[in-house]
């Protein structure tokens, strides 16, 4: 799906007018992406997401990631958490059956998530 490589490139494009103080640009090329990808599968089928072999589980966590991260650097932490945890939950792989404290903890804030 070039949707994926595509949203690489927005991010990389949204970067740079960010750095030279177009925000709003960035931000409104950051959500493009992230609708692009949300048009494909929503959020909680992400994690069920059949990827074709040149993509990987990176390219449709970055656009959460890089969208959590101009919230951040905009000051709107309460906004930007929501997408550091998808992308996160995008990430790490499914909890197995008999899990530590530490593995229970992810699989309740993908649980948060998915239920969002």
């Amino acid at each position: 799906e070039p949707y994926l490589k595509i949203s690489d490139i927005a991010i990389l494009l949204a970067s740079v007018l960010e750095s030279h103080g177009k925000t709003e640009d960035a931000f409104n090329i950051y959500l493009e992406s992230l609708t692009q990808l949300q048009q494909a599968g929503t959020a909680k089928d992400a994690l069920k997401l059949s990827l074709p072999e040149w993509a990987t589980k990176t390219d449709v966590a970055a656009p959460l990631e890089a969208l959590g991260a101009f919230y951040a650097e905009a000051g709107r932490v309460q906004f930007a958490i929501p997408h550091y945890l998808q992308a996160i939950s995008v990430l790490v792989p499914q909890a197995p059956k008999t899990s530590t404290n530490e593995e229970q903890a992810l699989k309740i804030l993908r649980n948060c998530l998915v239920d969002n």
